[in-house]
C-alpha cells in the first residue's frame, strides 16, 4: 500500500496542473485499532538472571526467582507464589511464572514433534502435557498472534465445570521460547487476561 501511494505521490507532483488541482488528497492508510491488552500501561520491571526482562501493571508485584519471575496481582499472591500454598487460588487472586525453556525446535523434538514444528502445535502439545493428570482441557482452539513483535500462541485451559482457570502464553524469541502460565479462580480469567498478554507482549530475552 505505501509504495502504491508513493507512486501515487510522485504522480500527483508531475502531472498537469488539471489534475494537481483535483488530486492531491492526504490518503492514509487508516491506523489498526489497539487490542485493549495494548494500552495498558505497564509501569514496573523486573528482570532475572536468566536474561529475562519484563514489566507489570501498577500495583502488581514480581520477582526474580532463581531460574524464572514470579508475577502476582497483589502483594499476598505473590508471597504464595515464592512460598507456596497458590494450588487453589481465591476470588480475585492471579498468578503467573515465566520461564524460558530452551530452543523451540528443541522441545518440538523433545515432545516428538518435527523440528520445524509450528508455534501453535508447539502451544498446543506442551499444554496438554502440562495439564495432564489434572482434570483440565484446552477450551477451544490455540490463538496465534504477535507479542512484542514476536510470534506467539496462547492456549486457555478449563476445569472439569468447563469454568476457565488460567492460560499458557507462549513466546518465540529469535528461536528461544519463553512460557508465561497464569492461574486464577474458576471462571475469572477474563479479568486478568489482557494484562497477562500485555506482560508477555513486553519480554524480552538477552542472556549474559
Amino acid at each position: 500500500m505505501r509504495n502504491k501511494l508513493h507512486v501515487l505521490i510522485l504522480f500527483l507532483l508531475v502531472a498537469s496542473s488539471m489534475l494537481a488541482a483535483c488530486g492531491g488528497g492526504d490518503d492514509k492508510e487508516p491506523e489498526k485499532k489497539k487490542e485493549k491488552w495494548e494500552t495498558i500501561n505497564l509501569p514496573q520491571s523486573i528482570k532475572a538472571d536468566t536474561g529475562i526482562s519484563l514489566q507489570i501493571p501498577e500495583g502488581w508485584s514480581g520477582i526474580a526467582t532463581s531460574g524464572d519471575i514470579r508475577i502476582g496481582n497483589t502483594e499476598e499472591v505473590l508471597n504464595l507464589l515464592v512460598f507456596g500454598g497458590f494450588s487453589d487460588p481465591a476470588p480475585d487472586q492471579f498468578g503467573m511464572m515465566v520461564i524460558d525453556i530452551g530452543l523451540v525446535k528443541d522441545k518440538a523434538a523433545e515432545m516428538g514433534l518435527a523440528e520445524n514444528a509450528s508455534l501453535k502445535e508447539v502451544a498446543h502439545t506442551m499444554t496438554q502435557s502440562m495439564i495432564a493428570g489434572e482434570g483440565a482441557s484446552i477450551a477451544g482452539d490455540i490463538s496465534t498472534l504477535k507479542l512484542g513483535g514476536h510470534p506467539a500462541a496462547s492456549a486457555t485451559v478449563q476445569d472439569a465445570n468447563a469454568q476457565t482457570i488460567g492460560m499458557y502464553i507462549y513466546v518465540d524469541i529469535d528461536g528461544m521460547l519463553i512460557v508465561a502460565g497464569g492461574v486464577g479462580a474458576p471462571g475469572e480469567l477474563d479479568k486478568f487476561k489482557d494484562s497477562a498478554l500485555a506482560i508477555a507482549a513486553s519480554i524480552k530475552y538477552e542472556p549474559a
